[in-house]
């Protein structure tokens, strides 16, 4: 993500100046920023930070507003005095500010700025303005998608944290063979992962049960009613016959049909 930002940066700064960039992330409803990305020549990276208490910044004026806002020493001044910036954080000896609204999900979600220090260097005006808006635009998307896969990764995290140490086998089969199986499928059964994903689904259940198992196992495949839930047997690697009891439901695993099991002993 930093990467990607970084990018950015160096794109604004073919299109106006941006010697000195930051994004700011705004979450209403802790009422606190995080600063993903944050270059600047005088504060360096020491404001990147997450979980910033909301204040009465020049960050937090553009929220206000949901406008852009270019700012100068003057216009600093005044806005000081009116008591619309406060607490304004890092450097704020600048001589040209601006920074625009960035919109998440329909709402005011952060700022894009962009500053400059030296004295005599070209004010930011509208026309940079409407660049800026631009740029902001095309990164609020890319922020929404980047949020969106990071939810999802922290969802199946979850998921298979749950899947991983619940004391119920959990195995998907596929084409015939188990393409995932928990840990305690291994315990249950009593043969290593390895062996139970080289070989067909049904390599540990006893001779005598297979060919009913196999039966259900199609039946379910092809939308037919079968039984969800019934009881076998299986062979453990040391020959020990266990019984166990499973429920099956049938899902679709990478884009193609399978099936999706829970075994208990």
């Amino acid at each position: 993500f930093y990467d990607f930002l970084q990018s950015v940066h160096g794109l604004l700064g073919e299109l106006l100046y941006a010697k000195n960039c930051y994004v700011c992330l705004y979450d209403a409803r802790k009422h606190q920023k995080d600063f993903p990305y944050y270059v600047d020549e005088r504060d360096g990276d020491t404001l990147q930070l997450s979980n910033v208490p909301y204040r009465r910044g020049l960050t937090e004026f553009v929220l206000r507003t949901a406008q852009p806002q270019i700012i100068d020493a003057t216009r600093l001044r005044q806005l000081q005095a009116d008591g619309e910036v406060t607490e304004g954080s890092g450097d704020m000896t600048f001589t040209t500010w601006l920074g625009v609204p960035m919109y998440l999900r329909g709402e005011i979600g952060g700022i894009l700025a962009v500053q400059a220090y030296e004295p005599g260097i070209r004010q930011y005006d509208s026309a940079d303005a409407d660049v800026l808006s631009f740029v902001a635009n095309h990164v609020s998307s890319a922020i929404e998608r980047y949020q969106a896969l990071d939810e999802l990764r922290k969802s199946e995290e979850r998921y298979r944290t749950v899947i991983e140490n619940v004391g119920v086998g959990v195995v998907v089969v596929q084409d015939g063979r188990m393409v995932f199986a928990n840990p305690s499928l291994v315990r249950i059964v009593g043969h290593p992962l390895d062996f139970l994903l080289s070989q067909p689904f049904h390599a540990s259940v006893h001779p005598d049960d297979v060919e009913v198992m196999r039966e259900r196992h199609m039946r379910r495949l092809r939308g037919e009613p079968v039984e969800s839930f019934y009881g076998f047997r299986i062979l453990t690697r040391d020959g020990e016959v266990r019984s166990l009891e499973l429920s099956a439901v049938k899902i679709e695993w990478n884009k193609q049909d399978a099936t999706l099991l829970f075994v208990v002993d």
